[in-house]
């Protein structure tokens, strides 16, 4: 009797791990619910001679702790660096030309230079030296984008206005940035739209995978995407050029789903992406989801290396026992 019994509580304990719903990777951290600030000032202003018409001006950047923004695009050209333009300057008869910046440190991981902590820009003002620059008249904007060094997940590209008030280009104030989200249109998203990857094909409607999905009898993976998220293009280079991953990606039904996309929003509203609605209202891309064929969620993740894991849950996703 106590044979079976036994026999019974191993059946019992297989069929309910292959019915578990979820197996997350990664989760968010439900501590930090804001975004993380990068601090602008302008410590310094060097005036030249005022027949010279130019003035030097140097401007520090504050990259919160655990966190680097980029110097440069990355040997792959995927990342936002930061970058300066200064409006309304033609106007007043001047321009600025960046003389030196931070030398950063080469991020072997990521591929691309990049900034932790503090540093300083500093920008020749060359002004017609007969045109009065007004300061009050010359705002500044900073384009940024910022990733976690450890999870990598990298915050949608800001850009952020910091007026040049007569008081700042005295004294030097140091100011948080109020980001507002870059962003640029993707293809747009049709029941019948598919992209294509190579010999990968993407669907562009959840609900139309999902008929898919279950009309074949293969799991659903589920691409979270966005034209900003550097990692998230960075996977989509590892679909093709690994041939393990690429393999287990031919034998599901694939879609991608924008940031934009009306899917994204309704999913943002599931309880099972907290990921989608992050942080301050921006989303933690690149995030994935594995479905079995009748609609079971039973993994997510967001770590785009983790190829193995992404093989193997595909593979546990085949014999998920649909309740």
């Amino acid at each position: 009797m106590r044979f079976v019994r036994a026999v019974l509580l191993l059946w019992l304990s297989w069929n309910l791990g292959l019915r578990s719903p979820v197996v997350a990777q990664t989760s968010l951290n439900s501590q930090s619910q804001a975004l993380p600030e990068v601090k602008v000032s302008l410590v310094a202003r060097d005036r030249q001679p005022t027949n010279t018409g130019m003035d030097t001006w140097r401007i520090a950047v504050q990259i919160p702790p655990d966190y680097h923004g980029y110097l440069d695009t990355g040997d792959e050209g995927f990342f936002i660096p930061l970058s300066f333009t200064f409006p309304g300057l033609e106007e007043q008869g001047a321009q600025a030309v960046m003389v030196s910046r931070p030398v950063g440190e080469r991020d072997e991981v990521v591929h691309a230079t990049v900034l932790r902590g503090s540093g300083e820009f500093a920008f020749r003002i060359e002004a017609i030296p007969t045109a009065a620059m007004t300061a009050a008249a010359l705002p500044m904007t900073l384009r940024y984008q910022i990733c976690h060094d450890v999870t990598k997940i990298c915050y949608p590209p800001q850009e952020v206005a910091v007026p040049l008030h007569a008081t700042t280009l005295t004294g030097g104030m140091s100011r948080s940035v109020t980001p507002v989200t870059f962003s640029r249109q993707p293809p747009s998203a049709s029941p019948w739209s598919v992209e294509i990857s190579e010999n990968l094909h993407w669907w562009r409607d959840f609900a139309m995978a999902q008929q898919r999905a279950r009309a074949e009898q293969k799991p659903l993976f589920v691409d979270f995407y966005a034209i900003w998220c550097a990692n998230c293009k960075a996977f989509q280079q590892l679909t093709v050029s690994d041939a393990q991953l690429n393999a287990a990606l031919q034998e599901a039904i694939l879609v991608k789903i924008y940031d934009t996309d009306a899917d994204f929003q309704t999913l943002q509203r599931e309880p099972h992406y907290p990921e989608l609605r992050g942080v301050g209202g921006q989303p933690l891309l690149p995030l994935f989801a594995i479905y079995a064929a009748q609609g079971v969620l039973v993994w997510k993740g967001q770590d785009y290396q983790a190829v193995h894991t992404i093989v193997a849950q595909l593979e546990r996703a085949k014999r998920v026992v649909t309740p």
